[in-house]
């Protein structure tokens, strides 16, 4: 199980990004995708996440650092800026982060069970469970479909709208960014990513959120929205 208190502390961007990688790599694939374990699901879901988030927000003449925050307090991180951003008051000198990694309901736990138990899934919406407890029969199902090109796309968008939407209804401190995961199912071009920005900033609040940014850990990409 990963050790979260070992980022509770405020750490640079490379010393946190490294922990996060070396916790990783210690984990097996079937517990990566169980997400078993205490620990394991904010690992994932928020610890990865905000990698590549800060890998992303540093720049020259901007330095960060990040402390996490494991509780089921109104934000999952915050970072402390330095630099000149700061010094003429474009960046505050500390920023709340909430993270949140939306999933398709019902679907995603079940292709990564298949995943961990199989070793592979198909694709698609067309997964299903085939329960029959007096015979003790429990097999997960996923049968080929054939998709559009930009499915991956497509079936990112609501999930990010309805991300947004939920989130705009709570309360955060201010400032806060927000940092949504996007997990597409398959590697996405850089046209893709801007077409998902187009399509979900829309339902951006700019009033309750400092910035608002997408990324994918596993490409370490990042797009402000």
């Amino acid at each position: 199980m990963p050790n979260l208190a070992m980022f509770s502390n405020y750490l640079s961007v490379s010393t946190f990004v490294r922990r996060a990688y070396q916790e990783f790599d210690s984990f097996d694939t079937k517990s990566l995708n169980l997400r078993q374990g205490d620990g394991t699901k904010k690992f994932i879901e928020e610890i990865l996440p905000l990698t590549a988030f800060l890998k992303w927000f540093e720049q020259p003449g901007r330095q960060v650092k990040c402390r996490y925050y494991p509780g089921d307090q109104n934000f999952d991180a915050k970072i402390r800026v330095s630099g000149r951003e700061v010094e003429y008051g474009y960046i505050p000198k500390e920023i709340f982060i909430e993270v949140t990694s939306p999933e398709e309901e019902g679907i995603e736990n079940l292709r990564r069970e298949a995943l961990a138990r199989y070793g592979f899934v198909n694709g698609g919406k067309n997964i299903r469970r085939i329960r029959n407890l007096k015979k003790g029969i429990d097999t997960i199902v996923s049968e080929p479909m054939v998709q559009d090109t930009d499915y991956p796309v497509k079936n990112a968008v609501p999930l990010i709208k309805s991300a947004l939407i939920k989130k705009n209804e709570k309360a955060y401190p201010n400032p806060c960014i927000l940092v949504i995961q996007v997990t597409p199912e398959r590697p996405l071009g850089h046209s893709e990513w801007l077409q998902i920005v187009r399509e979900t900033r829309i339902e951006v609040d700019r009033e309750k959120f400092w910035a608002t940014i997408l990324v994918d850990w596993e490409t370490s990409r990042a797009f402000q929205l």
